[in-house]
């Protein structure tokens, strides 16, 4: 939250006086975020004066990541996922650019100036080695070179016309220390003239001076060297611990199989970790130390030279003090009579953020939950794939595979932007709908309250839940209803499917049926028959 209140600190101040709060600069959504980073660019770079509405978020994102290139921002991430993160405005990514950019003061307008000239023109990288694009890159490098030598001759002349009432004051209290000076040596070569060997005396002072001068110089020489020597000292230390490590590992790894791979590895981590240095915190030394000098220099122009100087300067610092330690108890008086009217707005607002930092605590937990998931399937596929794959692969991806890969996913990055544009339309969507599921609650509540202190004045105490019990009863008596009614409609529809199946069957089965009563008299004739036959057969027998 220390960062949020220095960037909405610096929003209110000149020269951009954006007039934010806490809150409403916690609710901006990513439209409104991207304009606000447009908005302060613009006041260090009139180029970047426009509305987002008349761009699209990829749009801005690539027209802001081009600008914090060119003033040498540093992201965490790589360039792809900044610029995705950019567009998206992601809060982590745009309250960062924000701190930084608002940090710098007037050193980014200069260095957006400059560094604007000073920028090769992107171009695709097929048309790079074209002769005629080659020449043109040389004609430009040209120029550029040109434009820094105008670039610091113009910035001398500005500094000499800047600094030149400075000198002019300086070179007159040169003069009238010379002048004292001067008389000085005028005195004291009047008072030895009467000293008999003046001569000698001189050149004594003379030698007494110099050996002065070369002792100073011997001293300072001693300095540098010590200095030299600490150095050197500490780059032994440093060299012998680093041979102790790389001794340690060689004994574990059993002394004659040494691990050229690890050797590799830490000597690896040893030059990222001077390439940051190198690249992140020693500029950043150098630039405040420069600024640092700058301001002594400053100092030293304004005619600061002697102690009497100095005791002036403390002087107007303590009655400074004095005079702001006199508003401050002022003010304090002065709040702490409006604090009785302010407490319940403090209160209030404890309250909005509170729950408005609660909420942001679980979206992050929930993002987080689902990044580490993500990553668990990606690590277990990855596994997979690697155990399908066996020992069969021998060799990398060929860059055909890779151009493949890189022409799949570049159909898919449209795709991939409309839906994550949809997405950020979607999130914002329910971040103000749940906005307002809350101000409804708390409005609910209020109004509980209210009705339960009518009914505490009318001895009705309870009338409210009483209603609210028998709206729930009625609420649920009508979905038992409409639950008995759906029964009902399924046993009618299970009946009439009933009745219509059987239907069916009888006007299947009704050939059936004819054709058995038709063999039933068949077998019926046949049997009377077969018995008459019979009959004969056996008086036939009997004649016999």
């Amino acid at each position: 939250m220390g960062g949020v209140h220095y960037i909405v600190d610096k929003l209110n101040a000149p020269p951009f006086s954006r007039g934010v709060t806490l809150i409403s600069f916690s609710e901006k959504t990513s439209e409104e975020l991207l304009q606000l980073l447009s908005d302060v660019f613009a006041k260090i770079s009139p180029k970047h004066q426009r509305h987002t509405g008349q761009e699209t978020p990829e749009q801005t994102a690539d027209r802001l990541a081009n600008f914090l290139k060119i003033v040498k921002f540093q992201p965490n991430v790589d360039p792809v996922t900044f610029r995705q993160q950019l567009a998206a405005a992601d809060h982590d990514v745009v309250y960062g650019v924000l701190k930084w950019v608002l940090s710098q003061g007037q050193v980014l307008e200069k260095r957006a100036f400059v560094g604007y000239y000073l920028t090769l023109p992107d171009m695709p990288e097929e048309l790079s080695y074209h002769p005629e694009v080659m020449e043109l890159k040389e004609s430009i490098k040209a120029l550029q070179s040109e434009f820094i030598d105008t670039h610091k001759a113009l910035d001398a002349a500005q500094q000499e016309v800047k600094e030149l009432p400075q000198l002019r004051s300086r070179i007159k209290q040169m003069e009238e220390e010379k002048e004292r000076l001067q008389e000085k040596v005028e005195k004291a070569a009047a008072q030895a003239a009467g000293l008999p060997d003046a001569s000698n005396y001189r050149e004594i002072c003379v030698a007494l001076r110099q050996e002065h001068d070369r002792e100073v110089a011997i001293s300072q020489q001693l300095q540098a060297q010590q200095q030299q020597l600490e150095r050197a000292e500490a780059s032994f230390q440093q060299s012998a611990g680093r041979l102790r490590q790389m001794q340690q590992h060689l004994a574990g790894q059993g002394g004659a199989n040494v691990d050229a791979a690890r050797v590799l590895e830490i000597l690896q981590d040893d030059v990222a970790r001077l390439r940051a240095q190198v690249t992140n915190r020693w500029p950043r030394e150098l630039e405040a130390r420069q600024r640092r000098l700058a301001a002594v220099q400053d100092t030293l122009n304004n005619g600061i030279n002697t102690e009497g100087d100095l005791q002036r300067l403390f002087a107007q610092e303590q009655a400074l003090k004095q005079q702001i330690g006199s508003i401050q108890d002022h003010l304090a008086a002065a709040e702490r009579a409006r604090a009785a009217d302010r407490a319940f707005l403090q209160v209030r607002q404890a309250q909005q953020m509170s729950t408005l930092v609660a909420r942001k605590k679980s979206e992050l937990s929930a993002k987080l939950e689902r990044l580490q998931e993500k990553r668990d399937t990606l690590a277990a596929t990855l596994d997979s794939s690697k155990a399908a794959a066996g020992g069969s692969i021998t060799g990398g991806i060929s860059d055909e595979d890779w151009r493949a890969k890189y022409e799949q996913i570049k159909s898919q990055l449209p795709n991939y932007k409309a839906m994550k544009k949809e997405l950020s339309e979607l999130e914002a969507e329910a971040f103000t709908l749940s906005r307002t599921v809350e101000i409804l609650q708390q409005q609910e509540n209020e109004m509980k309250r209210a009705v339960h202190k009518q009914e505490q004045k009318a001895g009705v105490q309870g009338y409210a839940d009483v209603q609210g019990q028998l709206e729930k009863i009625s609420e649920e008596k009508e979905q038992v209803d409409e639950a008995k009614g759906a029964v009902l409609q399924e046993v009618s529809a299970t009946v009439e499917q009933i009745t219509a199946s059987i239907e069916q069957k009888k006007v299947q089965l009704a050939p059936a049926i004819q054709e058995l009563r038709a063999l039933r008299t068949q077998f019926q004739v046949r049997t009377s028959l077969c018995c008459i036959a019979a009959v004969y057969v056996h008086a036939c027998c009997l004649i016999e």
